[in-house]
């Protein structure tokens, strides 16, 4: 239907129903498709936005999956108007984007921001019970740092500050859960600063928190997250 509408020689006007102002059939499908996703995801995070804890973890993870799964389907179905319209108005420096970067980019403007501060609840209350010595599996915050880290990888050249996505709305959200763990365990240091920190970096960094650091960050945010804890503390 996708590829019969946009060679069709009949007029964009007979295929929209109210006046839109789209140049071309191809466009209007593009931009009609662009809505759909965009208030489908505004869904998601609302539903989303009520659950809490280890429920919302899993079910952050499955969702994202079960979209991304429909964006691939999606791209296959917008695949000519991928390779003529879309390529060109590329070419020439519209503002459109690639149908594969449709979904992270809305992914990140419309489901983020309802569940971001939920999210990184649940994340430092796992790995709270991590550090206490609890045996909890901690793949489901793993999930949330990878999958932050793909949109940051995906969306940094076409939302303002991308490029910061996974260290401002991840990493310090972590630090801070962290820090707010250590910082009550130095309580009896208070006196001696140093000598909790002294501790931490010789003991506490290496026996511990070095070990989920590694399990849940990928190898070249280890060392960042180690320095912004320390200095939180």
């Amino acid at each position: 239907a996708v590829y019969e509408m946009a060679t069709s020689k009949a007029p964009v006007e007979d295929f929209v129903k109210e006046p839109c102002g789209y140049k071309t059939k191809s466009e209007a499908q593009y931009r009609m498709l662009l809505q759909l996703i965009k208030g489908h995801l505004a869904g998601v995070g609302a539903s989303l936005s009520k659950l809490s804890g280890t429920e919302l973890l899993a079910a952050y993870v499955e969702s994202w999956e079960n979209n991304k799964r429909a964006a691939k389907i999606i791209k296959n179905v917008f695949s000519y108007i991928s390779r003529h319209w879309l390529a060109r108005e590329i070419s020439e420096g519209s503002d459109v984007l690639p149908i594969s970067l449709v979904f992270p980019k809305l992914w990140l403007t419309e489901v983020v921001p309802k569940v971001q501060a939920s999210l990184s609840t649940a994340v430092n209350s796992l790995l709270k019970q991590k550090r206490e010595g609890k045996d909890v599996d901690i793949g489901l915050a793993r999930s949330i740092a990878e999958l932050y880290y793909f949109l940051q990888e995906q969306c940094k050249k076409i939302v303002e500050d991308g490029e910061e996505t996974f260290k401002r709305r991840f990493l310090k959200g972590f630090v801070k859960g962290g820090a707010d763990f250590y910082e009550a365990q130095a309580a009896p240091y208070y006196d001696d600063e140093e000598g909790f920190l002294s501790k931490f970096e010789s003991e506490i960094w290496q026996k511990q928190e070095q070990q989920i650091a590694e399990d849940i960050l990928i190898e070249k945010y280890v060392d960042m997250y180690k320095e912004m804890l320390i200095h939180s503390l």
